[in-house]
């Protein structure tokens, strides 16, 4: 699921006609077919950049203006908290703040990523491609959008 979703925002950033920053990645809008491939929907809050126009509507932007100054950073980060729904077992807000900010406070003790991970998912010989995935979720989960990758290459790492 997490693979496929990367492929599809990589997919949508990078190599469709018009690149798409979706703006409202959440679980509730990742949809599953009979062989449990991601279906991404809910594109109503969608930009939609067109490299090759400079003229821009109210959801139609010149790739200069928007896209090159971060704006599909913010489709990366909330697909990092997909991630960590996926890892952790956990929903994105509780009582006891969000799951950025939980994982934060785990990632500071050296043991934490164990703790962090759904015990469910441990020893069942994925253990390295969770792990690797925490740290992909943690890089895209980046407060400032600059340091958080781009999801061609978050696609690359988790392929």
């Amino acid at each position: 699921i997490a693979v496929g979703l990367s492929r599809g925002l990589a997919w949508l950033h990078h190599n469709c006609n018009f690149q798409v920053a979706h703006q409202k990645i959440s679980s509730k809008c990742i949809l599953l077919d009979q062989n449990f491939e991601p279906k991404i929907s809910d594109f109503g809050e969608a930009m939609f950049m067109n490299p090759n126009d400079t003229n821009s509507n109210s959801n139609l932007y010149s790739i200069g203006e928007l896209w090159d100054s971060g704006f599909n950073k913010n489709d990366v980060h909330d697909f990092g908290i997909v991630l960590l729904e996926l890892v952790t077992g956990e929903e994105p807000n509780s009582s006891n703040g969000t799951l950025v900010e939980w994982i934060t406070h785990l990632l500071s003790d050296s043991s934490g990523l164990y703790s962090a991970v759904d015990k469910s998912l441990i020893g069942q010989g994925f253990d390295g491609e969770i792990f690797q995935f925490l740290r992909v979720a943690c890089s895209c989960v980046q407060s400032l959008p600059d340091q958080r990758p781009s999801m061609r290459e978050v696609y690359t790492t988790m392929r």
